[in-house]
């Protein structure tokens, strides 16, 4: 899941064959040091986009009624962490938010209520 507080440039990734040491490691980060990263932090009052994609783009809905199932998790997460949901975007292989949680740290929060 990618959470964007601001626009940040990509780091452009190599096209063709090579070492892709490089690549791996600025995708994934050093594993030379065998620590996963520190969780992400959520400010109050700040808006998020929030992304999430499949694996390897797949469908992560599959049938109409995974959208609706989806949509009233958000509802019933709202009703455990209070968070302004703006917008939604619900595709068949990902889904865009853009939500403002209330009091800091609740947006990861909300995301694992739904």
């Amino acid at each position: 899941m990618w959470i964007h507080r601001h626009s940040k440039a990509r780091p452009e990734t190599k096209k063709g064959g090579g070492d892709h040491s490089d690549l791996l490691s600025r995708r994934h980060g050093d594993y030379r040091g065998g620590m996963p990263r520190t969780a992400r932090a959520s400010v109050a009052g700040l808006w998020y986009h929030v992304l999430s994609r499949g694996n390897r783009r797949e469908a992560v809905f599959h049938k109409p009624g995974d959208y609706d199932a989806f949509v009233q998790a958000m509802n019933d997460a709202g009703s455990r962490v209070l968070v302004d949901l703006l917008g939604y975007c619900l595709r068949p292989n990902d889904f865009h938010l853009l939500v403002r949680p209330q009091s800091d740290g609740d947006l990861g929060r909300w995301m694992q209520c739904c």
